[in-house]
């Protein structure tokens, strides 16, 4: 991101997300205080509670309170103020000027809630169907409602994203995505009206071991795709953005008329095979949005 701030001018940058478990928040704060300085505030600070950068190692995800502590300690960081520890020890950056925006990252109601309350802006991570959505901007409106004043606040929507010439082609990158969302999350699929019932055992096999199961960072693709073949079109349609570039504007369009102002795309597929993802959804999906 430093080698990006130095190489344009107008466009933010900033991560989504990182954790308060891998990395200590007063590295995180120093970091982004950094960026923001050399990008002269163009910085943001995505931040949430952890998923496989964590369970990859044997961690778990941070609470919500343990999240909230953090934001709130950050905030201090970023703003220069002291920093106090429980052996006595303070620090401070009293470099760190500016505000620094802090979004959180959420999937499940308590996170989303936390979001609204504190967060400068919320990521939400619920998939596609209106269902889910309109529950996410529920429980997010709920944590807005809980402050003392009123303030700006973006609702930014991180999607997988497949997108190729052919729909089946799109949909069939996609399917290892579903899975993440049954072992992260798999309320959604109650929300979206999916019966999972004949896939009970394919999807338990997916929580039994987080790392054998994390098809999306399969360095062997057509094993995670393989292992993903159980996943129904329908169950694609209700979690990733997948299909022609003419499918992702409308199911992004669908994504703003429910409350979404800003856009994630995480690609799909091959990790070898971003350069062509960005490309197509920089030349044929963004300026439709426009």
């Amino acid at each position: 991101m430093a080698l990006c701030a130095d190489h344009t001018s107008n466009i933010k940058l900033g991560t989504a997300v990182t954790n308060p478990v891998t990395r200590d928040i007063t590295v995180t704060g120093g970091a982004v205080c950094t960026l923001n300085e050399i990008s002269n505030g163009r910085a943001i600070l995505g931040i949430g509670p952890g998923d496989s950068s964590v369970r990859r190692i044997g961690r778990s995800p941070a609470t919500v309170s343990k999240l909230e502590a953090n934001v709130l300690e950050l905030r201090k960081i970023c703003g220069g103020e002291p920093l106090s520890y429980p052996n006595g020890e303070t620090i401070a950056m009293r470099w760190a000027s500016g505000k620094v925006p802090i979004y959180i990252s959420a999937t499940g109601k308590r996170m989303l809630e936390l979001a609204g309350r504190i967060g400068d802006g919320v990521i939400i991570n619920v998939g596609t169907s209106e269902a889910s959505l309109r529950d996410a901007v529920q429980q997010v409106e709920h944590g807005l409602s809980a402050r003392n004043q009123s303030s700006s606040f973006t609702v930014a929507d991180l999607s997988f994203v497949s997108i190729a010439e052919s729909r089946h082609e799109a949909m069939n990158a996609a399917r290892p995505y579903v899975v993440w969302y049954w072992k992260n999350a798999p309320r959604l699929f109650e929300l979206a009206g999916i019966q999972t019932g004949s896939f009970a055992r394919e999807l338990e096999r997916a929580t039994e071991s987080y790392v054998e199961h994390d098809h999306i960072h399969n360095s062997d693709w057509p094993e995670a795709l393989s292992r993903s073949s159980f996943v129904t079109d329908e169950m694609v349609k209700r979690f990733t953005i997948s299909g022609t570039p003419e499918d992702c504007v409308r199911m992004l369009k669908e994504k703003e008329r429910l409350g979404v102002q800003l856009f994630i795309a995480r690609h799909t597929g091959n990790e070898r095979e971003w350069q062509e993802f960005l490309a197509s959804y920089c030349q044929d999906v963004v300026p439709k949005l426009a």
